[in-house]
């Protein structure tokens, strides 16, 4: 297993995570924001797989 590789996906779990803990304690500036974060998360993990796929192509 490539050691660069990087697990977008457990990235964006810790991010849905986070959100839920801030919901639970009643912030609502992050209700607001919610759709702000799942947009940013789906950007993140799509760069990082085509950065993985890049890796992968030439096997850096």
């Amino acid at each position: 297993m490539n050691t660069r590789q990087f697990n977008s996906c457990e990235c964006e779990k810790k991010l849905v995570l986070t959100l839920k803990k801030f919901k639970e304690k009643n912030f609502p500036t992050v209700l607001k924001y919610q759709t702000e974060f799942e947009l940013i998360s789906n950007l993140i993990s799509f760069r990082f797989i085509c950065f993985k796929n890049a890796l992968d192509i030439f096997q850096i």
